[in-house]
C-alpha cells in the first residue's frame, strides 16, 4: 500500500470524525447529568419547603388552640 495525500486525508478524515462524535456523545452526558442533578436538588428543595409550610400551620395552629384555650378559661 502507497502512502499517498488522500489516504492520509482519508484515514485522519476518520480519525477527527470519530474524535468528534465521541466529544459529542460526551458533551450529552454531561448534560444529562448536570439536568439530572438539577432536578434532583429541585425536588428536595420544593419538598423541604412543603415540610417547613406544614410545620408552620402546625405552630400556628397550636397557637390558636392555645389562644382558644386560654379566651375559654377566661
Amino acid at each position: 500500500m502507497h502512502i499517498t495525500a488522500i489516504s492520509v486525508y482519508r484515514e485522519s478524515k476518520k480519525f477527527f470524525l470519530n474524535k468528534l462524535v465521541i466529544l459529542i456523545f460526551i458533551t450529552l452526558m454531561i448534560a444529562a447529568a448536570n439536568n439530572i442533578i438539577i432536578n434532583t436538588l429541585t425536588y428536595f428543595s420544593t419538598e423541604e419547603s412543603i415540610f417547613s409550610k406544614q410545620e408552620n400551620t402546625n405552630s400556628l395552629s397550636s397557637l390558636n388552640l392555645i389562644n382558644d384555650k386560654e379566651k375559654n378559661i377566661k
